[in-house]
């Protein structure tokens, strides 16, 4: 049988019968009676000796060595941040300051030579100060990324004037914010998507991969930029840019980005506003309702002091 086959292949016998297998009797001759299984047992050990058996033993199995997880590409920044000037990042308005030296001239029959000074008639928001130290102080960070300024003001003159005239460097280092941007800067009566659009091909940044900070309450207005897939971010009046809200507008840049979403939106303090949505939430300024342009207007912005300047209402 194969069982006993296998029993004596592993004796050194062999399964057919050899010489002297069979034995002469009288009468017939009788072969030699073969040993049964138990005896074969008892002759044959059936299983290896110990230390041979140790030898073959299997080591044991080895803990499965852990997989390395897949490193995922860093979050991926804007490659140019804009920025508005009036109400964005210093105040007052420069237009709402054009009647004050004309008033003055008038009374006192001088020239109109009146300008405004920075820090003085106009001052850079503290945030604004905070948000653009950073910009310019964390080059690892921020280095790659291109800033732009857009305005619409038609005090053109007086814009460029102030820009040469802000210091933004937190050494002795005299750094202005027109240095800080070099040639990034829209100062025109274009519509704000122009403004955008030109900067963006000066720069050579796709629209997708902009932040623009203005204080724009409509949100009709916002609308073409975010279609261009631009990132509006609406600054509150008259509180101007701060850091929490840079950092929420880059924390949710990058969430779109990584979701494979479209930058293209208007972010609001009451929430994000996709450019094909509805602009619920947002209160639009009625002629029933203050503008808060002018109630920031009257308020004298929280520092100036028009004592040197006759105001008219």
């Amino acid at each position: 049988t194969d069982a006993l086959s296998s029993v004596m292949a592993m004796s050194g016998e062999r399964s057919s019968p050899g010489p002297g297998a069979w034995q002469e009797s009288e009468g017939w001759a009788r072969p030699t009676p073969r040993p049964s299984i138990r005896d074969a047992g008892s002759a044959v050990p059936a299983t290896r000796p110990p230390a041979q058996r140790s030898a073959v033993t299997r080591s044991p199995a080895r803990a499965p060595e852990p997989q390395l997880k897949e490193k995922r590409a860093p979050p991926e920044l804007p490659k140019m941040l804009i920025f508005n000037l009036d109400l964005t990042l210093w105040s007052p308005p420069l237009d709402y300051l054009r009647e004050f030296p004309k008033n003055k001239a008038k009374k006192t029959h001088q020239p109109d030579t009146w300008k405004p000074r920075a820090w003085k008639d106009v001052r850079l928001y503290p945030g604004a100060i905070n948000v653009l130290q950073e910009l310019l102080l964390d080059k690892r960070r921020w280095g790659h990324v291109k800033i732009g300024l857009t305005s619409s003001t038609r005090e053109e003159d007086w814009a460029w004037r102030l820009l040469d005239q802000f210091n933004v460097s937190t050494s002795e280092e005299h750094v202005s914010l027109r240095s800080m941007v070099g040639d990034l800067i829209q100062i025109n009566d274009l519509l704000k998507e122009d403004q955008v659009s030109t900067l963006a091909q000066q720069a050579g940044v796709p629209l997708d991969r902009i932040v623009y900070f203005d204080d724009i309450l409509e949100f009709e207005t916002a609308r073409p930029l975010a279609q261009m897939g631009v990132l509006v971010v609406q600054v509150p009046i008259p509180r101007g840019i701060n850091r929490q809200m840079f950092l929420a507008a880059m924390k949710t840049y990058v969430q779109r980005k990584y979701a494979g979403l479209r930058a293209g939106a208007f972010l609001t303090k009451e929430g994000l506003l996709e450019y094909g949505s509805r602009p619920r939430g947002i209160v639009q300024p009625q002629s029933t309702a203050p503008n808060p342009k002018e109630q920031a207007y009257k308020q004298r912005y929280g520092w100036i002091r028009w004592k040197s300047i006759d105001r008219t209402e």
